[in-house]
């Protein structure tokens, strides 16, 4: 679920500029293929936020065919905070830009008339993220991806159990996973002889967020079918070269429990090894 507005300058008298966007506190990139966030990467689709409180970030959608409309998006549930970032970036470029807001329902309005819906929105979120958590409560699913200002988060029965009897603990939830000092390990795949190979990369000196079992990035697919994978290795080395790899669940069995600790339903921390600790996974 999603709240997402066009901001439309009709007179076009003036181009939309960066700093009508990011403000005086955002940074603004877009996703690689394992949506994690790159700062300055340009896209028509892009991703802003405060990285002080990196929650869901505010999805910006450029129309390459109409370069005076933009799209605004707000994927939910999000964090309070989210929202009320997200009515403040939408006023800020609609103001600046002396253009018109146009929601959902294709009915236009100023930008003050349409910052009037902020309790809405978060009215609107809240319910959102008692959905998702009565989803996993009940049995209907086993978690729930959050697409992460910088990487994807999971929830599982326990947050679930929490953000339902006390939502402001899925903000604090948002923020202390992603404001830590690790990498978010994805995966990159190759073919040979018709056969499909996913390495996860793992250097020395680096504590990652690291997938309990290999998973396919959401969304990625091949000549419009969706990728399928079932031969993951871990791929080990320095800053300077690869060492060697080994298969993923040989790899993760090896892992010391000291080097280990949790992370999310999907997710571990592991690391930081030293070169020498590397070498014995091989």
């Amino acid at each position: 679920m999603a709240v997402s507005v066009d901001i439309i300058n009709q007179s076009k008298d003036m181009d939309l500029s960066l700093k009508m966007i990011v403000g005086d506190d955002l940074v603004i990139g877009s996703y690689d293929e394992n949506w994690r966030f790159v700062s300055g990467r340009p896209s028509n689709t892009m991703v802003a936020f405060n990285p002080k409180k990196p929650g869901r970030g505010i999805i910006v959608n450029l129309d390459p065919k109409d370069r005076y409309k933009v799209t605004v998006s707000l994927n939910m549930p999000a964090a309070t905070y989210d929202v009320e970032l997200f009515v403040e970036l939408v006023k800020r470029v609609a103001t600046e830009w002396r253009a018109s807001v146009r929601n959902q329902a294709k009915e236009y309005m100023p930008a003050e008339v349409f910052a009037a819906n902020e309790e809405n929105i978060k009215k609107f979120n809240l319910e959102s993220l008692q959905t998702a958590s009565q989803n996993i409560i009940n049995g209907k699913a086993d978690s729930f991806c959050v697409f992460g200002a910088f990487w994807p988060l999971y929830m599982g029965i326990d947050e679930a159990k929490l953000f339902d009897s006390d939502p402001s603990e899925f903000d604090k939830w948002l923020v202390s996973k992603q404001d830590i000092d690790a990498f978010y390990s994805g995966v990159n795949f190759y073919k040979k002889d018709n056969n499909v190979k996913g390495c996860y990369a793992i250097m020395s000196d680096v504590e990652y967020v690291f997938p309990k079992k290999p998973r396919i990035p959401f969304g990625m697919a091949v000549n419009g079918k969706p990728l399928e994978c079932d031969n993951y290795f871990v791929c080990v080395g320095n800053d300077k070269e690869m060492i060697g790899e080994v298969p993923f669940d040989s790899f993760v069995s090896k892992l010391p429990k000291e080097k280990v600790s949790d992370y999310d339903i999907n997710d571990i921390l592991i690391g930081p090894f030293t070169e020498e600790e590397l070498k014995a996974f091989l």
